[in-house]
């Protein structure tokens, strides 16, 4: 897969992704619009950045077409709490730069996606991935000097923040998929949208002072 042109690889995934439900969910896996009762169709996932981006994205990990299905669904979900319970990151979290992360990503968040705002690129349809994904870098780091914090103190609050996991792509690529999915109407089934991620993240940190 990795070494199949970039057109190809994704008419591949297009249509692992238009054949994943043949086992009969109830829900599709994926929706193009609210209210539009037509299944997504090869051509029309094509089409779309959302795909487009998410196939470059997961183009490393996959080792067939249809293991796009569950990288899909990882990215679109939000395990916060179940990555929470699990106790695999309580240190992270017990360190006061995971606060101070999370605090800083929710103060300049919606700002900052606005546009003319610095992250305004990540939806924008038209910017290249490389664009949106430079922006996002130098948002991180201008993110890391507001915190005080750098290196792994960082990037792990970051991930958990953001993605509610530990594991998965690189977190800006995932951020701009979501973010393209927003601006193109497209749903995954089990999602969570990046404003949804904000307010559970905000929710938890509110009932975590509160306990304190």
């Amino acid at each position: 897969l990795r070494k199949l042109p970039n057109d190809a690889l994704l008419a591949s995934v297009a249509t692992a992704l238009v054949n994943s439900d043949e086992g009969g969910s109830a829900e599709p896996l994926v929706t193009l619009r609210a209210g539009d009762a037509a299944p997504p169709t090869v051509a029309s996932l094509v089409a779309l950045r959302t795909f487009q981006s998410a196939t470059e994205l997961f183009r490393d990990a996959m080792e067939l077409t249809t293991d796009s299905r569950e990288l899909l669904q990882h990215a679109f979900s939000y395990p916060l709490q179940q990555t929470l319970a699990s106790g695999a990151v309580d240190a992270i979290v017990a360190d006061d730069g995971f606060r101070k992360v999370a605090q800083s990503i929710l103060a300049r968040w919606a700002a900052d996606c606005a546009d003319g705002g610095p992250l305004a690129g990540l939806a924008d349809v038209s910017a290249s991935d490389d664009d949106a994904l430079s922006a996002w870098k130098a948002w991180v780091k201008a993110l890391g000097k507001e915190a005080g914090v750098k290196g792994k103190k960082l990037f792990q609050p970051l991930r958990l923040c953001l993605t509610g996991s530990m594991q998965g792509r690189d977190v800006g690529g995932v951020v701009r998929v979501l973010a393209l999915a927003e601006a193109e109407g497209v749903s995954v089934r089990g999602q969570a949208r990046l404003s949804e991620r904000l307010e559970e993240l905000a929710s938890w940190l509110d009932s975590r002072a509160a306990a304190a």
